[in-house]
């Protein structure tokens, strides 16, 4: 197999601007969902997400730890349990314990249900 492009479809390529993460339909622009993280009843926006949890403002994560819900836009994304592991400049950092994809349906189960 030949490696060997020519030199203007090289330049060509180099120039596609990298598609951002995200789902999207083809021929649709990106939308970026504000990621929100919901427990107890209120919710707090996510500055930014990290490679173990998240980060927000240190304003907000008084009371923020144990069991919480990731939301991207109305999406819930996640079910995590978290722990605040440092405050720098004014944020926050969580990190997750345990983080599970959520479902919409129930998992499946490995025993017989009698009806």
């Amino acid at each position: 197999m030949s490696t060997y492009l020519p030199d203007q479809m090289r330049r060509d390529l180099r120039q596609v601007p990298e598609r951002p993460r995200g789902r999207t339909a083809p021929g649709r622009r990106v939308r970026v969902l504000p990621i929100t993280v919901r427990s107890g009843g209120l919710t707090w926006p996510v500055l930014r997400r990290t490679e173990g949890g998240f980060v927000i403002a240190a304003e907000h994560a008084a009371g923020l730890r144990g069991l919480v819900d990731l939301y991207e836009g109305g999406h819930h994304v996640m079910q995590c349990l978290v722990i605040g592991a440092a405050t720098r400049a004014g944020e926050t950092r969580f990190e997750f314990k345990r983080a599970t994809p959520w479902r919409e349906r129930a998992a499946p189960v490995d025993f017989v249900i009698d009806d």
